[in-house]
């Protein structure tokens, strides 16, 4: 396998980073809200509306090991054009599709492309010489995109209200406006013969720290998910205005998140990566079995501080030993478990709470954390850290 050679660019700040990402989470906590008027318009059932919440969560998550490839193969701005393409395609069509099925086709185009963003930001930051200025942009974006998640409901009815429905579920889009920036970065090294995710897998710090990432985003979304239904049997409140107080916890435990890139600095990742494990974890029990709305309030800010922090934190910690020209595929794969989390967590509590209850549901995902700190823990036993 040949190397090529980054090619000359200019530095980009962590301000043009976070704004290349803020708008990805705008394609899904924007849009749930807004399914049933989607619906109405196009004439079809909330069901198949949907669809159009699943096409981007499962379009974003499968765009970023594609991303990484395209990146690896032929370089970080083909990258971000390509994604550049996908995002501008998916608006036009999300804006001007007459039916679910074309409108469906945007969304997925617009998160091939939000997909993208993320892989090129948090690779951009990964790149940073000084570990102090990568950390505290990791950290910036993360806590970004995490932000973004929580005001996403409330963006997305104001967007809705002031122009159309159809506005809202193109948001993503915003991207654009940050990715001249973004191409002035230095390219990525490019590996000729072969794709670097065969390297990547094989290294046992990249697999933990992946790991631990998709146990922490599992019990968050699991609590996104837990959380409402907890909240509404506890106060007999309207869905609207539980969603309402939910921002609250999320803006909270997101923007707290960024103050994690000093604690990896100070105490290293291994120790902020067991720390998050053990605070998502006990998030999940105190949701479950506490009951009441400050507990649960509690666990979603606890919740969204671990995957929000963990997600910077373990990008560096799982790309730390990889070869220059396979850290692009590795923070793909990275943020790939982050994304498959958003599935796992809500899914695995749709078949369990029917069977043990929500509460010792939350509880049985509540072990996924710990089993991945676990393992990076005996990995690190055998020299090999997280």
């Amino acid at each position: 396998m040949t190397i090529t050679r980054h090619r000359s660019g200019a530095p980009v700040a962590a301000p043009a980073l976070v704004a290349l990402t803020f708008p990805v989470s705008l394609g899904i906590s924007a849009t749930s809200l807004l399914l049933p008027t989607a619906a109405t318009a196009l004439g079809v059932s909330l069901g198949a509306a949907t669809w159009l919440l699943t096409l981007y969560g499962w379009g974003m998550a499968l765009a970023m090991p594609l991303a990484a490839f395209i990146a690896g193969r032929f370089g970080r701005r083909t990258m971000l054009r390509t994604g550049g393409a996908a995002l501008a395609a998916g608006a036009a069509l999300i804006l001007l599709g007459p039916s679910l099925p074309t409108i469906g086709v945007g969304r997925a185009l617009i998160a091939a492309g939000a997909g993208a963003m993320v892989v090129s930001a948090m690779g951009v930051a990964r790149d940073y010489e000084s570990p102090t200025r990568r950390q505290r942009a990791l950290g910036a974006i993360s806590a970004g995109i995490g932000v973004a998640g929580a005001l996403g409901p409330l963006v997305g009815s104001l967007v809705a209200d002031a122009s159309s429905w159809r506005v809202a579920l193109a948001l993503p889009a915003l991207s654009l406006v940050s990715l001249p920036f973004a191409l002035k970065a230095p390219d990525t090294e490019r590996a000729r013969g072969g794709f670097a995710v065969a390297v990547v897998v094989t290294d046992r710090r990249f697999l933990a720290a992946t790991g631990l990432v998709l146990g922490l985003t599992t019990v968050y979304f699991g609590l996104v998910y837990a959380a409402p239904q907890l909240l509404t049997a506890a106060t007999g409140w309207s869905r609207s205005s539980v969603g309402a107080l939910l921002v609250v916890p999320g803006l909270i435990g997101a923007g707290l998140s960024w103050a994690s890139a000093g604690a990896v600095l100070r105490f290293g990742a291994t120790r902020v990566a067991g720390a998050l494990a053990l605070l998502a974890a006990g998030a999940a029990l105190l949701a479950g079995f506490a009951g009441g709305v400050p507990p649960v309030l509690a666990a979603s800010a606890a919740a969204a501080f671990a995957s929000a922090a963990g997600q910077g934190v373990l990008v560096g910690a799982a790309t730390a030993r990889l070869a220059p020209s396979a850290r692009t595929a590795g923070v793909g794969l990275v943020n790939f478990a982050f994304q498959f989390g958003s599935v796992v967590g809500p899914f695995a509590l749709s078949l369990l709470s029917p069977a043990v209850g929500l509460g010792h549901g939350l509880a049985l995902i509540a072990l996924l954390p710990l089993a991945a700190s676990g393992l990076a823990v005996a990995l690190r036993e055998r020299n090999q850290t997280v």
